[in-house]
């Protein structure tokens, strides 16, 4: 007989115990055949439903393959917990009913015509409908993102729900049906911002970064992003605390990150000719400003109101693309998401259409040379924005962040695709 293992689950989310053989129907133990058994290629990623949302269809085949080149099957596949998820076989591929709101685990098992199979576990999420009183951002967490990561990140959008207060109208959408595709995971009604959140990994000099996926054909406004951000290293078992700062900053990247992700960007910017002047395309010194009305009285309110040497609301203008998103003086928004949640940039998402409560927003108050009087002077000197590793002597010693130009899918409120926006610049090679 045979006896296949598929590719072992992640330790975060299974306990593997061993290998049981039970006695089953009769078997041949000594015979000749040239067919082979099924093997599972890819792990299945978890997905995530809602009561009441569609079923989830699921095309297996990308997880599965079958080294003879044989159709297989998977009608034999089964869910632990039939009152959470149920699931059916429709022309070749599984589909995976909500039923009430919990976590089970379907058993997707392969078979070829011969009856040679193999399994792997799908962890199945079912979520509550959506709340839909006020502003809300859910979270897929995608790879080892660990529990502290998590929490500090929730921690960020809660602070975030208490400045953006008003409902946004729901917008259906589908999960992928590639069964390994971890980015497009959740099927059902996304109210408010449905956000994505990755580890950064790889040898970068970013803290964070951010892309939006997905806007409103009406309002413009995101539905679905992606953030990424570097996690925490191990906490020092001489020193229980030594993890406080780092838990401090990452939970101020994650504050950044998101703002992005609600429409801190250039490409929303633009869309509501609020962008001027961008120094990626007319150089270092442009003057590359924000023009909303909200975010210009808050700018004055924060002492900025003298300010001449160049258009309110004054954007950093380095040259890089990550510049143009960024304030240039020091506040959440700059480069290095360095200072103060201010009400400045909370009216910012009140330019864009969004319901504000601009009292939410930390205290903050601009540096004297926003005030009035002299000239900027010299644009700053940052390390050139190409996200190749750069050697620990020059390495900058805080977080940076850059905003990744990905194809945006404009929805309808019935969920249909109106259209997809390719990005302006060509994403540069993937580095998370």
């Amino acid at each position: 007989t045979h006896v296949g293992l598929g590719p072992l689950p992640t330790p975060t989310d299974w306990d593997l115990k061993g290998v049981e053989l039970r006695l089953g129907e009769p078997l041949v133990l000594f015979g000749r055949s040239n067919n082979r058994m099924p093997q599972a290629a890819k792990s299945i990623a978890t997905r995530t439903l809602q009561v009441g949302g569609e079923a989830w269809q699921a095309n297996m085949d990308g997880c599965f393959v079958d080294v003879d080149g044989d159709e297989v099957r998977f009608e034999d596949s089964f869910v632990d917990d039939t009152a959470v998820v149920t699931v059916t076989e429709r022309d070749g591929r599984l589909l995976f009913t909500p039923r009430a709101a919990g976590t089970t685990t379907a058993t997707v098992v392969a078979a070829d015509p011969s009856g040679l199979a193999v399994s792997q576990p799908l962890r199945l999420i079912v979520e509550p409908p959506p709340a839909r009183s006020s502003f809300d951002i859910d979270f897929d967490f995608e790879g080892h993102v660990d529990e502290r990561m998590r929490q500090l990140t929730r921690e960020a959008a809660d602070q975030w729900t208490s400045i953006i207060t008003g409902d946004l109208p729901g917008v259906p959408v589908r999960g992928s049906a590639d069964c390994a595709d971890d980015t497009r995971v959740f099927t059902g009604v996304v109210d408010d911002l449905r956000l994505s959140v990755a580890p950064i990994l790889g040898l970068s000099n970013y803290g964070g970064a951010a892309a939006i996926t997905g806007v409103r054909a009406e309002s413009g406004l995101p539905y679905r992003a992606r953030i990424w951000m570097r996690p925490l290293a191990p906490e020092s078992e001489s020193n229980p605390g030594s993890n406080k700062e780092a838990e401090d900053d990452l939970r101020r990247t994650a504050l950044h990150e998101i703002a992005h992700a609600l429409g801190f960007s250039t490409e929303i910017w633009q869309a509501r000719n609020l962008f001027h002047n961008p120094s990626r395309v007319l150089g270092a010194g442009a003057d590359t400003h924000f023009s909303g009305l909200f975010a210009i009285q808050a700018f004055d309110d924060a002492g900025g109101r003298g300010f001449t040497a160049r258009s309110k609301v004054p954007l950093a203008n380095g040259g890089f693309s990550n510049h143009d998103v960024h304030w240039p003086f020091s506040e959440l928004m700059d480069v290095s998401a360095t200072g103060a949640l201010s009400a400045i940039t909370a009216a910012v998402f009140a330019d864009l259409g969004y319901e504000v409560d601009t009292s939410q927003a930390e205290p903050f108050e601009l540096s004297r040379h926003y005030q009035g009087g002299p000239a900027l002077g010299p644009v700053p000197r940052h390390p050139p924005a190409t996200g190749m590793f750069v050697p620990p002597e020059r390495q900058p010693t805080h977080r940076r962040c850059e905003v990744l130009p990905e194809p945006v899918e404009v929805l309808d409120h019935r969920g249909a695709t109106v259209r997809v926006l390719e990005p302006a610049a060509k994403p540069r090679p993937h580095r998370y």
